[in-house]
């Protein structure tokens, strides 16, 4: 969305996911004891994270669109948080919900299931103004992050961060966004409710 905006917006560094990795993945979920088809599916309450969410609109249409359905025929509702998704359809309130793969699975012991997944995409980035950054101090930036050690000098600094960033990152690209270029296409995402 940001470099549809502005093409001065360059991506330095994607942050490592707790795993390791700097890619995640979306889900859809429902209750294991409820199964639900996704195929044609309509009609559907389902819980949303928040409009520009990776893991909301675009993913869960997406995922939909590969089983003959989308969001549009159904019902949906933005939630803002990935915890509240999973929450909402553990008590019923919805038939199914989008949210990251790696939240999903801490509600497993809740009866939380995965039914679809999307594949990896980037994850937590940090991006640069190239109209009011030079090219040195963007290199600069994407050399100090990709350059910390989570696991050995850095770990006590890096603890004091927030649980998104703390475990390393690696150097960006924009080629790095093209699998959620490919999931959007030409959707406009709607960023009110639809119940």
């Amino acid at each position: 969305e940001l470099r549809a905006k502005d093409d001065q917006a360059e991506p330095l560094v994607l942050f490592r996911e707790e795993s390791g990795q700097p890619m995640y993945t979306c889900a859809i979920v429902t209750l294991a004891d409820q199964p639900l088809s996704l195929t044609a599916l309509t009609n559907r309450r389902i819980a949303l994270t928040q409009p520009l969410s990776t893991c909301g609109y675009l993913a869960v249409n997406g995922l939909l669109q590969e089983h003959g359905s989308n969001l549009e025929a159904n019902r949906y509702r933005y939630l803002d948080k990935h915890d509240a998704v999973a929450l909402a359809v553990i008590r019923g309130e919805f038939n199914a919900g989008g949210l990251k793969t790696s939240i999903a699975k801490r509600y497993s012991h809740l009866g939380l299931q995965v039914v679809a997944e999307t594949p990896p995409f980037p994850g937590f980035g940090l991006v640069g103004n190239r109209q009011t950054l030079a090219e040195t101090t963007l290199q600069t930036i994407r050399t100090a992050l990709t350059g910390l050690d989570p696991a050995g000098v850095d770990q006590t600094l890096l603890a004091q961060w927030g649980a998104s960033i703390r475990y390393g990152a690696v150097a960006a690209t924009d080629a790095d966004y093209q699998a959620l270029r490919r999931y959007r296409g030409t959707l406009a995402i709607p960023t009110s409710n639809k119940d």
